[in-house]
């Protein structure tokens, strides 16, 4: 289990892309918006192309893009 903007996600998988994770809501997260992992390094923008390594409990966020 997963969690976008304290929702919980059930995935069966071990890794997905930026825009598998961004589809995952039921309302997929706006272009507007950026998604992101809360590391306990710092936050780390998920981009769309790339593929995420996914670990129970994994914690992301939406917030204003920058760009928009």
């Amino acid at each position: 289990m997963i969690h976008i903007d304290n929702k919980d996600y059930q995935v069966r998988c071990d890794s997905m892309t930026g825009a598998q994770l961004r589809s995952l809501p039921p309302t997929p997260i706006q272009p507007e918006l950026d998604l992101y992992e809360g590391a306990s390094l710092g936050d780390v923008l998920i981009e769309n192309e790339v593929v995420y390594s996914l670990k129970n409990g994994m914690d992301f966020f939406t917030a204003p893009s920058y760009w928009s």
